[in-house]
């Protein structure tokens, strides 16, 4: 394994290639989400999600979301925390897209010494940041899934994944002045997110042109490790199984709705 300071999610058409038709980490948790009746086997999230990726099977293309400006800020911010996590808190490495069977995977945003799998969120609010590291303790589960149900289960499938019981989840700002910028590590964290904005977005979009600014005093995370539950990846395997199946029965019907080629 290598450092990770441009992971392998740059290179966005073979990342979405992986990623059509198949349940992933970052979407998983529409799946986990419980519907609001008992007599209903999914909840509606959940099954605009099997029916995105039915059509993705159909058409074998993507099927395409709007991100709006925090989203692409965050995408880029997060190459920059991985090289300023490697430095302060613990190396992180590269990796590819890593499948469930056929069809569902993940892609962390790095792995650690151990192989276990991390996620980096940057949220526009410095307050999340200190909410989270509030109201998660290091290595509580439960308190991770009544923070955010979402982010719980996309770590676990991250984990389940790459082979591993443990799962990381960072949260990082530069909006929060608490741990000086050096002027190396700004340059370097510029650069990185000009390359990555040349590669992601197109020369028209807002966010290809943040940077760190002068004026930007500090920098701050919050990292916390947890041992993900065997109940929980079962919990994970059977849901899988289930939409798989629901997945397959909703290609059939799409197809027979379109006209015989």
């Amino acid at each position: 394994m290598s450092t990770l300071t441009a992971p392998v999610q740059e290179d966005r058409a073979a990342w979405h290639g992986t990623r059509v038709g198949r349940f992933t980490a970052s979407t998983i948790g529409a799946l986990m989400t419980p519907p609001r009746s008992k007599a209903k086997a999914w909840s509606d999230t959940a099954l605009t999600l099997i029916s995105t990726k039915a059509v993705e099977r159909l058409t074998g293309q993507p099927v395409q979301t709007a991100a709006n400006f925090s989203m692409k800020r965050g995408t880029l911010l997060e190459h920059a925390a991985t090289y300023l996590l490697s430095q302060h808190w613990q190396p992180l490495f590269s990796c590819t897209w890593m499948p469930i069977g056929d069809n569902s995977g993940a892609t962390p945003d790095g792995l650690l010494r151990d192989g276990s799998p991390v996620d980096i969120k940057c949220p526009e609010s410095p307050v999340s940041l200190l909410e989270f590291g509030d109201s998660v303790p290091d290595g509580d589960w439960l308190a991770l899934l009544d923070w955010d149900r979402t982010y719980a289960w996309q770590i676990a499938t991250q984990a389940l994944a790459a082979g591993s019981d443990r799962a990381s989840l960072v949260y990082f700002s530069d909006r929060l002045p608490w741990l000086k910028w050096q002027d190396e590590e700004r340059d370097t964290c510029n650069a990185i997110m000009s390359v990555m904005g040349d590669k992601l977005f197109t020369l028209t979009t807002q966010v290809y042109d943040y940077h760190i600014a002068p004026t930007c005093e500090g920098w701050a995370y919050v990292a916390r490790s947890f041992e993900i539950p065997q109940e929980a990846f079962d919990q994970l395997e059977e849901v899988l199984q289930r939409a798989e199946v629901e997945c397959l029965s909703m290609v059939e019907r799409y197809a027979a709705i379109l006209p015989k080629r």
